[in-house]
C-alpha cells in the first residue's frame, strides 16, 4: 500500500478522510459480529 500524505491536505479534507476510515472500520466490525452471529 502506496503511503499518502495526507498530513499534506487542507485541514477539511483531513477530517473527511478520518471521519470516513473510523465509519468505514467500525462497519467491517459490526459486519464481522453480524456475520458471525448468523451462522
Amino acid at each position: 500500500m502506496e503511503f499518502f500524505p495526507l498530513l499534506e491536505l487542507p485541514e477539511e479534507i483531513q477530517a473527511v478522510v478520518v471521519e470516513r476510515a473510523a465509519r468505514n472500520s467500525i462497519q467491517d466490525l459490526y459486519g464481522l459480529k453480524a456475520h458471525r452471529r448468523g451462522r
